[in-house]
């Protein structure tokens, strides 16, 4: 089962994380690099932290949601009826 309280929270601190991380996160082909130390493919949805690894089929690290964010942001910006 999931613990929705949990995901809450990793979906929180990945928020707060990507205001202050958005010029951190570089395009490389299908990847992204995240504050030049992990690396994150949204295809497989993967991420070289050691978060990731230990939870790999549960819930995702909060740099693949940073990720998330990133390119929802990144291709909805101009289209945003509310920006």
């Amino acid at each position: 089962m999931i613990n929705l309280e949990f995901v809450r929270k990793r979906m929180n601190t990945a928020i707060d994380m990507f205001e202050s991380y958005t010029d951190a996160i570089v395009r490389d082909g299908n990847e992204y690099i995240v504050g030049n130390k992990y690396t994150v493919n949204l295809h497989l949805a993967s991420c070289t932290c050691k978060d990731h690894e230990m939870r790999k089929d549960s819930t995702p690290c909060k740099h693949l949601i940073m990720v998330w964010i990133y390119t929802y942001a990144e291709t909805h910006q101009e289209s945003d009826p509310f920006h």
